[in-house]
């Protein structure tokens, strides 16, 4: 009974991809397609996706460690124009963290963060499309374009928090998975059972739990 009601599920998700990708193609993009957005995980990537924009980041199809993401963003340009070295000494068991036991994706060092590109065959096609992103985000970011950061956890603790919102940038947003929270976090709420924060939402919609947070009008904003 578990397995029909996950292949029905797959199902309903498979038919919904497919009405978004119609309507992505036919609508325009209420977005203009000059954002940087930094990510600790796959959101930044599904933003550009869902409003046709070109990969102005570095950090798409990737996770980071949320307190070394911070980092990352606290010294941007130091980072971007450091060098990505694959990192050969891994633990094997960080792969069930991932639910990739089988499956091992490329891992990275950038300096004293850990990048796991788990959307990634190898490392040399990880560092290529890095270093690509990169220059063109210094660019940008030479030439004064904003820098939007993203940073999704399971819990906001305080001292998170904190670090936060010290960083020297301007547009940013943190976002909590835990509707318990008391930080000051935006919410995703409702997931239910095995949903995760980029899964669609149950019943008659087409949106996802991350949708929940306007990031249209975050976005268009003039800083």
């Amino acid at each position: 009974m578990k397995g029909e009601h996950n292949n029905l599920k797959r199902l309903i998700n498979y038919i919904k991809s497919k009405i978004k990708i119609f309507f992505k193609k036919v609508l325009k993009s209420p977005l203009k397609n000059d954002c940087i957005i930094l990510s600790n995980n796959c959101i930044a990537a599904l933003l550009y996706n869902d409003y046709c924009m070109k990969f102005n980041s570095p950090t798409i199809n990737l996770q980071i460690m949320p307190d070394e993401f911070v980092r990352f963003c606290g010294n941007l340009r130091f980072y971007l124009n450091s060098d990505l070295v694959e990192d050969k000494n891994i633990d094997m068991n960080i792969y069930k963290d991932f639910h990739r036991e089988g499956n091992p994706f490329p891992i990275a060092k950038l300096e004293d963060i850990t990048i796991y590109f788990q959307h990634y065959d190898t490392f040399e096609d990880a560092k290529l499309a890095w270093s690509r992103r990169c220059n063109r985000v210094l660019k940008m970011v030479e030439d004064g374009y904003t820098v939007n950061v993203i940073l999704i956890v399971k819990s906001c603790s305080k001292e998170m928090e904190n670090n936060f919102s010290i960083l020297p940038i301007k547009s940013k947003k943190i976002i909590t998975l835990d509707e318990q929270d008391e930080s000051s976090a935006e919410r995703i709420k409702g997931l239910r059972g095995d949903d995760d924060w980029y899964s669609f939402m149950p019943g008659f919609t087409l949106k996802k739990y991350y949708e929940q947070i306007n990031f249209i009008e975050w976005l268009k904003k003039k800083k």
